[in-house]
């Protein structure tokens, strides 16, 4: 079997660097989104301290248990993504450190805080990040003081990381088509996602630059690597000693590698009619029906999965074969591994079935209920889920921007609220924001794409400005009411291009990095003492009477002095601050191994 320890590293290291920038990039943001003065206060959703586990399955979630260490709502967020944020740097800075019960605890914290997340952390690379994590729980050492040698099982859970990601890939290609967006059937998407996209990218590949979503499938793929690619080392040992067998094995490699890439070239020549014109510009277009990639997910679908079982079972032969050259004791614990983790991989493997059958409903329909019902358990923990990012091309036309003003006057001096990362002055620079992941920017886009009527938090942050929240407040990047909070609160929707070169063109311009055109009205105006508003607000709980807290202690008044330290500065800033630093260690070797 090839070697894999410091690939698994390699791994580890890199799934920790991930947790950090989540916890770290959530933690400066949580007062202004979840606190009792934020946009969508926790204490609406949490239920109360669990009496027993089965109370406590029904939301699931640390922060339930934390007011009995005396700390209120608040605090508890805020101690979970310290914690997070700390246990995270010491996995990354520290071999001793990561092992199972790090990444166990990890994956609780962060599950934790998605579990009264609502709808600023409902998003696929949260999920893909509790998949991703549980599955490193499984491959984390359960001893990382004593990380010498790999055991048999841990390629078996290498596999069900491969698995993930063919899973993420597949799916994430397939729901562009089965989705029967036109610009992605005319592959015209790319002439509207550059100036559509929710922030601004330079190397997409490397950052995404809207959180760490394209760092974690990076991370992924290094599960398709071994130690031997890592380090450019052959191994020790000779797996094939007679001469002429290792030539056929050599060609037989190169003869399958150059079969694959010339296969992968005739179909994209031929299914997506690719021709080069006399300027050497390329022309394309799709040369299959909706009706043919249908027929074609009714026979790929289910094959995939025939391929996962063998796959899968053979990958668990092997890991057992293995087992049985080792010596003594250690054999009988490497073959127990071999028991466990093989059952923990069929499990995992039969309830990803679920959601990898959403884009065939044919094959959906023959799975069992029994995994079915399985995986309705499972989804509890976000173990196993779909993906698919940007089904249907947003932007079309224009990209569609919520801009919100303020006044202390229906009629005239209306002023513009300037976010952090989002477009709002056509002057402004792009920003870089990977990979920290603004939570309300980011909602402010998918805001743009519905109404306000869908999106019902949009009303309790035009309350909170109103009321002039310091907390929301420092969400954003300018208050144009710095003394005293407007009267009046609207918004407006904007259709942004990016500006022309093209002096014939009326976007062209020299200075701006927009030219915006005004489309209608998105939020009716609204005003703090408002009848109907005030009442609505209550309604929602956001108008409220404060609770007694709990008698302050010492490790309240940690977390608090913490927080009034940092405040909610700049995600960007304060999530390279933290990894720059987690770098710096490393490189010292203070934490060493």
């Amino acid at each position: 079997m090839a070697e894999l320890r410091r690939t698994r590293d390699l791994f580890l290291r890199s799934m920790a660097v991930i947790y950090m920038f989540a916890f770290s990039s959530l933690y400066v943001q949580i007062p202004g989104l979840y606190g009792d003065n934020g946009i969508l206060p926790v204490r609406n959703i949490l239920q109360k301290e669990p009496n027993s586990f089965d109370d406590f399955q029904k939301q699931p979630t640390l922060i339930r248990l934390l007011p009995k260490l005396g700390l209120d709502i608040q605090s508890s967020m805020d101690f979970i993504a310290l914690l997070g944020i700390c246990l995270s740097f010491s996995v990354f800075v520290s071999g001793y450190m990561r092992g199972m019960l790090s990444f166990t605890c990890l994956w609780a914290l962060y599950f934790s805080l998605f579990q009264v997340g609502q709808t600023f952390l409902w998003f696929q690379w949260d999920i893909l990040l509790l998949e991703a994590g549980f599955l490193t729980i499984l491959l984390a050492p359960a001893i990382p003081w004593k990380n010498e040698t790999l055991s048999p099982h841990d390629h078996v859970i290498f596999w069900l990381l491969k698995w993930l990601l063919f899973r993420l890939m597949f799916a994430s290609g397939v729901v562009k088509l089965t989705s029967e967006c036109p610009t992605w059937w005319g592959l015209t998407a790319l002439n509207w996602h550059y100036e559509s996209q929710v922030f601004f990218q330079i190397l997409i590949i490397i950052t995404g630059n809207y959180n760490f979503f394209n760092m974690l499938t990076i991370v992924l793929c290094m599960s398709l690597l071994d130690d031997q690619y890592l380090t450019g080392r052959k191994p020790k040992y000779v797996p094939i000693k007679i001469p002429l067998v290792g030539l056929v094995w050599k060609v037989a490699k190169i003869v399958t590698a150059a079969g694959s890439l010339s296969a992968l070239l005739y179909y994209s020549i031929t299914l997506f009619n690719l021709k080069i014109r006399p300027d050497w510009t390329v022309d394309s277009k799709i040369e299959f029906t909706l009706s043919d990639l249908n027929e074609f997910l009714k026979k790929s679908v289910p094959l995939s999965i025939a391929v996962g079982i063998m796959s899968l079972g053979f990958e668990t032969l092997k890991a057992v074969l293995s087992s049985l050259k080792r010596p003594g004791l250690k054999k009988i614990v490497s073959l127990v591994g071999c028991v466990v983790f093989g059952i923990a991989a069929v499990g995992m493997f039969a309830v990803s079935l679920v959601p990898h059958t959403v884009i065939e409903k044919e094959t959906r329909g023959k799975i069992p209920p029994g995994i079915k019902a399985i995986h309705s358990k499972a989804m509890v923990y976000r173990l196993s889920s779909s993906y698919g990012l940007f089904r249907r091309m947003t932007g079309v036309g224009g990209r569609p921007e919520v801009i919100i003003e303020g006044s202390n006057s229906m009629d005239y001096g209306w002023k513009e609220y300037e976010f952090y990362y989002k477009p709002g002055n056509v002057s402004r620079r792009l920003p870089i924001v990977a990979p920290h992941q603004p939570r309300l920017d980011w909602q402010m886009w998918f805001a743009a794409l519905g109404t306000y009527q869908q999106n019902p938090w949009l009303v309790n942050l035009a309350y909170r400005l109103l009321t002039g929240q310091p907390e929301v407040l420092e969400l954003i990047q300018y208050n144009p009411f710095p003394d005293h909070p407007p009267k009046y609160i609207r918004a407006n929707l904007f259709h942004y291009h990016y500006t022309s070169w093209d002096k014939k063109k009326k976007r062209y311009s020299t200075k701006n990095w927009w030219w915006r055109q005004k489309k209608n009205d998105y939020l009716p105006i609204l005003s703090s003492d408002e009848d109907s508003l005030v009442q609505y607000m209550r309604q929602q709980n956001i108008i409220y009477k404060p609770e007694k807290k709990p008698p302050a202690n010492m490790f309240r008044t940690f977390v608090e002095y913490i927080r009034n330290m940092i405040g909610q500065m700049e995600g960007f800033t304060f999530v390279v601050s933290i990894f720059t630093a987690a770098v710096a260690v490393t490189f010292l070797g203070i934490f060493s191994p």
